[in-house]
């Protein structure tokens, strides 16, 4: 198992972390493949990880009760996903697919949790990374409610393209 150093992160919330922040993560972090179309969070299913993207492009999105779907947001190298455990909450009602393939850092919940309970400043950054994720779903409810396809469309290829190299 290959653990990371902290200077060689890609991930915007690892490389952002304090030092002894980042220690308390490091040993439990796992470097993992993500393969297109692999679902990391399933609706109703206990969160078992979160993963701090290092390539690639995820998508978090609803599912109506008929099974329509609709995407509420993306997440790359600037994040993590399993947001609802950063809330206490052990389970969402959305699923996260991968949408390009690349790596991640696995991080066990329990390990998450340890560390949250002994690092205030870490609480903190991860909770507000929380509430970023909040305003990109509010952002986009928006911009599927208000505006046609070409518009919607021109968002999320920008939204992609700060999400990936090249």
């Amino acid at each position: 198992m290959s653990h990371p150093n902290q200077s060689a992160c890609r991930n915007r919330l690892l490389a952002a972390l304090a030092p002894a922040d980042f220690a308390l993560l490091q040993p439990r972090l796992e470097l993992v493949t993500l393969a297109l179309g692999e679902r990391l969070i399933v609706p109703d299913t206990p969160i078992e990880a979160v993963h701090f993207i290092e390539h690639g492009i995820l998508s978090s999105i609803a599912v109506a009760s008929d099974g329509e779907k609709i995407e509420l947001g993306v997440v790359g190298y600037e994040g993590l996903v399993g947001v609802p455990v950063l809330l206490e909450a052990d389970r969402t009602p959305h699923e996260v697919c991968v949408q390009a393939a690349g790596l991640a850092w696995r991080l066990p919940v329990t390990a998450l949790q340890d560390a949250l309970e002994r690092s205030p400043d870490l609480d903190v950054l991860l909770l507000r990374y929380a509430q970023t994720v909040q305003i990109q779903a509010a952002c986009t409810a928006l911009a599927n409610g208000r505006y046609k396809i070409d518009r919607r469309l021109a968002r999320w290829l920008l939204m992609c393209h700060d999400r990936v190299e090249g």
